[in-house]
């Protein structure tokens, strides 16, 4: 495995299981008790934002409250290893849904005449908030990188564009997936929406009803970029992480078989 990998691992919070529950349990019980108190002092005046990580944070304590073992199979990585930059300010790791094999996130500078919206930036679509939200210092790198080449008055650029991309090429084992099927109620999350229902004679009359639907599964893998280029392709060593209530949970870890190296065993013919 690559090294920034093995540090992500390492950063693991790792909970031991058998004497210890117990003594863990109360503590998140506590610690649930803390939650719901601050959710009820939260001033209009912090957002909805601070309501917000506070609720995912009673949220995940219900959670392992009510399934002890969670903690003890998958330690908690901190989503700030995805803040990681190199030397240009770009990201050392990418992160990719299993939906798509693609990490893209792109800056776009366009102005024509006064009161245009000169910038566009476009983050990782569809990704969970808390997930996004370790990328948005690119905003800044973009625009500096801009800026130095931009020039003034009459010479100064009108377009400019910059995508950080990357794809995922490579193979993941069997068991890694049939580890992913079975732990997808895991990390998929139940919701409620309010939706207008129409009923009675010709349907003239009209109430609202809360109807539950599931988002997710929201697992991901996560790779290291060694150097960004136009065509940035990662074939091997993800790491398998699940997200929940605004952390992430090491899920596996695996050194996978790239699809060249999958396709040349296969079929390969051996010489006498």
């Amino acid at each position: 495995m690559v090294v920034r990998l093995k540090e992500v691992e390492k950063s693991a919070q790792v909970v031991f299981p058998a004497e210890g529950r117990e003594g863990r349990l109360r503590l998140r019980v506590q610690q649930l008790k803390d939650a719901e108190k601050d959710l009820e002092t939260v001033l209009p005046v912090e957002g909805e934002s601070a309501r917000e990580v506070i609720e995912q944070r009673i949220e995940l304590l219900n959670y392992v409250i009510a399934n002890p073992t969670f903690e003890e199979q998958y330690p908690c990585v901190s989503l700030e290893v995805l803040k990681w930059r190199d030397k240009q300010g770009y990201p050392k790791l990418a992160i990719f849904s299993l939906g798509s094999d693609t990490f893209r996130i792109s800056a776009d500078y366009a102005i024509y005449r006064p009161g245009d919206k000169e910038w566009q930036f476009n983050f990782l679509e569809g990704y969970p908030a808390p997930i996004i939200a370790q990328y948005k210092d690119l905003q800044n790198v973009f625009v500096q990188e801009f800026q130095k080449n931009a020039g003034k008055g009459r010479d100064r650029v009108r377009e400019w564009n910059r995508v950080l991309k990357a794809s995922f090429t490579g193979v993941i084992p069997q068991p890694i997936r049939d580890k992913i099927k079975e732990i997808e109620p895991i990390f998929s999350e139940q919701k409620v929406r309010t939706e207008i229902e129409w009923y009675g004679f010709l349907g003239f009359r009209s109430r609202e009803v809360s109807v539950p639907y599931t988002t997710g599964p929201h697992i991901f893998l996560i790779a290291e970029v060694s150097q960004w280029s136009t065509e940035t392709k990662i074939k091997k060593d993800p790491l398998v992480v699940g997200y929940k209530a605004g952390k992430l949970w090491l899920i596996s870890s695996f050194d996978e078989t790239p699809l060249e190296a999958y396709v040349t065993a296969e079929f390969a013919v051996k010489q006498k």
